[in-house]
């Protein structure tokens, strides 16, 4: 999913600070400030003209946003309330403002909201955090191995579906204790049910860290304990271990699998819940690092989210049931860092096949999309994006300047090299289906329970980044991706859901700090979001430009902007957008924020 086009709040630091790697927003006590006293402000209008083929229409939107500061019962903080009055509604980007007329999203139909809030209190021996819709980081560098506490940055994403994560509390220890975390919320991270997670760090280096958390609503309730720890074995090689305990609310459910071509049942067990994992690294030299990876994860042992520094299309899952190796290195060499990868998983219990999913008397009993048992929606194990599969990777990276780390997330704003670039190929066979296709999205529950075939599923990708800095006034960030695609969903008589080809460049301009331009094109490539790729909607052509102009000497926040998107549709655009009756769809937007 893109940025939203038009965003309509900045984000103000008065009395704020980060901490050390921006994990949580700290506050410092500002003197008799007013409990609510304003900061700043914006506004915006836009007027966006839209159509296919010959017919056309146009309407306009207005909005406010407010930016206030708050010093109240020892917190301090901030706050930004937006308000519209109307919204141009696009046919090719969600954004920012569709709440107006699309009800379904949150806080549907409301003209006013709190758009985010954080404030602080700084205790003896414990600082409380209070936080919505504002960034929030994962805890891999604070021994989070599998990834429970899943980070929710990506403000603009969330943003097209008003979506409000991440929301609720968070306590700090210090001195005596030192090392412990809780965040308590109704959804700590995007997509998190309302739960309660506990971190405690211990060891006279803090290599040890058990995590614990707890759903405290829903059907089944869902827990997660991890206990993990870093060891020195030499003076170059470090190993990490953990177990992760995930799944309980399963034990006792029955599931199916086959066997010599019968289908038979059994019974999730304790041992179907632990998941084990184990990482040695080894440091040959300054400029050689190698490592392998080792990971089994019970039927029902689901971790979080994969964390990775690196640039990697390998395609991790956070699924329980599962084995995987892997193992790569790191080669630096004068500005070169090569960064090859081999990664292999299967299946404990391995997917349906399709004569076993066809037994019974509806020809629907074994589907491993119906959970007999009434705890959730699918299967206690249903093979989904943890289907069995070979994975290699090359990546060369350019960087003459390391201090500005090219895979740092602001690196496109940061980058001072004259030129870095990257370029990398992934090859991923597929050896098994998968039993079925579920996600979730604001319309609801969809499944496809054919799941994907084997032989139809052998990707292959070439991407590249390149940042390009001719001189102090110019930059330019460039992006190129070509190779195989694969939606979710499968049905073997749509051609759409079918593997099919790609290629895109998108790149940005940015002149003198104040002028940015912006284009892209690609070639039967799947939409941006998820239903897009979900069910393989892809457009022959899509175009987009954009120009927009820093008006800073309006008010930092103040510029002015036009877009134009064309996309030429056929089939496999969707019926939503082709229906047989359009060959392409165009749009002009044009706005203005003034700020304050």
């Amino acid at each position: 999913m893109k940025n939203r086009a038009n965003k309509l709040f900045r984000i103000s630091f008065v009395g704020l600070t980060l901490t050390i790697g921006g994990l949580a927003n700290t506050a410092f006590a500002r003197g008799p400030d007013l409990p609510i006293s304003f900061n700043s402000g914006a506004i915006t209008i836009d007027t966006l003209v839209k159509g296919y083929d010959s017919e056309s229409s146009a309407d306009q939107g207005h909005s406010i946003s407010l930016d206030f500061d708050i010093n109240a019962l020892g917190f301090a903080g901030e706050m930004t309330i937006n308000g519209m009055w109307d919204s141009t509604t696009s046919d090719f980007k969600y954004r920012y403002g569709d709440r107006l007329t699309n009800k379904s999203l949150r806080n549907g139909g409301d003209n006013l909201e709190i758009y985010n809030f954080s404030a602080t209190y700084l205790g003896e021996s414990v600082d409380t955090n209070l936080f919505y819709h504002v960034p929030r980081y994962h805890w891999g560098y604070e021994g989070d191995y599998f990834g429970l506490m899943r980070e929710t940055t990506n403000m603009p994403d969330q943003d097209i579906w008003n979506e409000k994560a991440p929301a609720g509390i968070e306590l700090i220890g210090k001195g005596e204790l030192d090392g412990f975390k809780l965040v308590a919320g109704d959804e700590i991270y995007w997509g998190a049910d309302p739960m309660v997670m506990l971190k405690q760090q211990f060891g006279e280096s803090d290599q040890y860290t058990f995590i614990a958390s707890s759903e405290v609503s829903g059907v089944t309730k869902q827990r997660q304990f991890s206990l993990q720890g870093d060891f020195d074995l030499s003076d170059t090689a470090t190993i990490k271990l953990g177990v992760l305990n995930a799944g309980e609310e399963h034990i006792g459910d029955v599931y199916y699998y086959e066997l010599d071509s019968y289908v038979k049942t059994g019974n999730i067990d304790f041992r179907d819940t632990i998941a084990l994992k184990a990482r040695v690294t080894d440091n040959f030299s300054p400029s050689v690092q190698v490592y392998s990876e080792y990971n089994y994860a019970g039927l029902v042992a689901d971790a979080g989210e994969h964390q990775e520094v690196w640039k990697t299309n390998i395609p991790y899952s956070s699924l329980g049931n599962k084995q995987t190796v892997e193992i790569g290195a790191q080669v630096t060499s004068g500005n070169w860092r090569i960064t090859p990868r081999l990664f292999k998983r299967i299946n404990l219990a391995q997917a349906m096949s399709d004569a076993a999913m066809q037994l019974g008397n509806n020809q629907s009993v074994y589907w491993r999309t119906t959970d007999s048992n009434h705890t959730g929606f699918v299967s206690p194990f249903a093979v989904r994006d943890n289907r069995e599969a070979v994975s290699g990777e090359l990546f060369f990276t350019y960087d003459p300047t390391p201090a500005t780390f090219f895979y740092e997330w602001d690196n496109d704003v940061k980058e001072d090299a004259e030129l870095a670039f990257n370029v990398g190929i992934t090859r991923t066979d597929y050896s098994s289906k998968s039993d079925s296709a579920v996600w979730w999205d604001p319309q609801g529950w969809h499944w496809i329970d054919e799941g994907r075939p084997v032989a139809d599923d052998v990707v292959t990708t070439i991407s590249s980044k390149i940042v390009y800095n001719p001189s102090p006034s110019l930059r330019v960030v460039a992006n190129l991706e070509a190779g195989q695609q694969v939606p979710v969903a499968y049905t073997a008589a749509d051609a759409k859901l079918k593997k099919s080809n790609f290629n895109s460049i998108s790149a940005k301009l940015v002149h003198n700090s104040q002028n940015i331009y912006k284009f892209t094109y690609a070639k039967n490539k799947m939409g941006e979001y998820d239903e897009d790729k979900n069910f393989g909607i892809r457009y022959p052509e899509h175009l987009e430009f954009s120009y927009e102009r820093l008006l800073t000497s309006l008010g930092e926040g103040s510029k002015v902007g036009i877009q134009a998107y064309k996309r030429k549709m056929d089939d496999n655009s969707g019926a939503d957008y082709a229906s047989g009756a359009n060959s392409s769809m165009y749009e002009v937007r044009a706005y203005f924020t003034y700020a304050f």
